[in-house]
């Protein structure tokens, strides 16, 4: 299995004030994690909410690298190890 991970968590995303549309930055971490965060231009409350699309987008990394590193062990053993 691969040991190295993209953690999805640290990803910065934008979004819009709801109340002055206001474009205000946050990551997949705060999201997954229910935090909340203030806009920048207004400082309405921002509640982030995750329906576990954030999870199921991690499981879909991991599972696609241990893919690619099975295929590429598998490309070197063929190759005779280079």
């Amino acid at each position: 299995m691969v040991t190295d991970k993209i953690d999805l968590s640290d990803v910065s995303l934008k979004m819009n004030c709801p109340k002055c549309s206001c474009e205000n930055d946050f990551t997949l971490g705060q999201a997954s994690h229910g935090e909340s965060i203030a806009c920048t231009k207004c400082g309405v409350t921002i509640k982030l909410v995750d329906n576990g699309s954030i999870d199921q987008a991690q499981g879909s990394v991991d599972r696609s690298l241990d893919e690619l590193k099975k295929t590429i062990d598998s490309v070197n053993r063929k190759l005779g190890g280079r």
